[in-house]
């Protein structure tokens, strides 16, 4: 271990009082906690969003905007631009059939992949593996 990690054998471990790298403290010397997204100082309770402290109106706002969508239209506007990259890819390959006369596999791989990243971008890349 070294000289920051190792601990001298008469100090003890104590578990009664929280011990904060903060150097802000209010009037009765207790540690003041402040949301990283609005500023404000919180006194009740508070939530860790990505390792940050948030306050609970942060919060909720934080998950609203990345949820899931769920209304109509961008079910519709995610169907609608892959059907449309599915055309797309569809006159893609079978351009290249009927010009070159030959079958590309890894195409229909990359006309896949066009036609999921059509899907994701029409609901705003929510709801999708990050």
């Amino acid at each position: 271990m070294t000289g920051d990690d190792a601990r001298s054998s008469n100090e003890e471990l104590q578990f009664d009082r929280v011990v904060s790298n903060a150097p802000a403290r209010d009037a009765t010397g207790a540690p003041v906690v402040t949301c990283v997204s609005c500023k404000r100082t919180i006194d009740s309770s508070y939530f860790h969003v990505n390792g940050r402290v948030t306050c609970a109106s942060c919060r909720g706002a934080i998950e609203s905007a990345v949820a899931t969508p769920t209304d109509l239209g961008s079910f519709l506007q995610s169907l609608a631009l892959g059907i449309l990259a599915a055309i797309a890819g569809a006159i893609l390959y079978f351009s290249i059939l009927f010009y070159a006369h030959i079958q590309l596999s890894l195409l229909t791989i990359a006309l896949g992949y066009m036609v999921g990243w059509a899907i994701a971008w029409g609901n705003g890349n929510r709801g999708v593996l990050r």
